[in-house]
């Protein structure tokens, strides 16, 4: 995580802000699924005002979706089908 990642998107020091509380919200819910696929919904939203470079959104978000709960070896699984 750093911030080229999201200034290259277009956020400012606000989004930034933003970036910083969810992270808070994440690590304080952890153990509530509802209220981290409420999170997961907003943040998704937000994100999709600032296009990465090179990727199309047009149609949605681009990634597949990872299940609520997933451990680090299913992510890379998943990545490297």
């Amino acid at each position: 995580m750093g911030t080229p990642a999201a200034t290259t998107r277009g956020m400012t020091e606000h989004d930034m802000r933003n970036l910083g509380a969810w992270i808070v919200d994440a690590l304080r819910s952890w153990q509530d699924p509802e209220a981290l696929e409420r999170l997961r919904r907003t943040i998704e939203t937000y994100c999709l005002r600032f296009p990465v470079p090179g990727i199309d959104t047009s149609d949605g978000f681009p990634l597949p979706r990872i299940a609520a709960g997933a451990t680090a070896a299913t992510v890379r699984r998943r990545a490297a089908r």
